[in-house]
């Protein structure tokens, strides 16, 4: 099940401890399990998506905006729920463009994909609003 690179395991270790702070909303402590999840398993997009959105939780919406380009550069083409979280991240930093973009990607691979529908809704409103 695990492969056999010992940092690729060890990554998978800070990434399910990164699962467990975020869930209690430990921001902080999650983005640096996540961190450290990234530097040991560069590829692993799940690992900088949930690295993107404790740093935004955290407001540091410059760095979760470098950090999530490295998701859309790891992410498996057809996995359109990474996209969704993808999406999300833009969002909260204001990046509504690409928000959108992002969902409508995850939307393209999984049409009927009621998150993403009502995340580009949510977007398209605000995006309407602030014009």
């Amino acid at each position: 099940m695990f492969p056999d690179n010992p940092y690729v395991r060890e990554a998978y270790s800070y990434f399910s401890a990164g699962l467990a702070a975020e869930a209690q909303e430990k921001w902080q402590e999650a983005a640096v399990c996540f961190d450290k999840a990234t530097t040991l398993d560069h590829q692993q997009a799940r690992s900088h998506t949930h690295l993107a959105w404790c740093l935004a939780q955290l407001t540091r919406y410059d760095k979760a905006l470098e950090t999530i380009k490295y998701a859309e550069k790891y992410a498996q083409a057809d996995d359109y729920l990474i996209y969704l979280d993808i999406g999300k991240v833009y969002y909260v930093a204001g990046k509504y463009t690409q928000a959108r973009r992002a969902y409508e990607t995850s939307l393209a691979i999984f049409p009927d994909f009621e998150a993403a529908k009502a995340a580009l809704w949510q977007t398209e409103d605000v995006s309407a609003r602030n014009k």
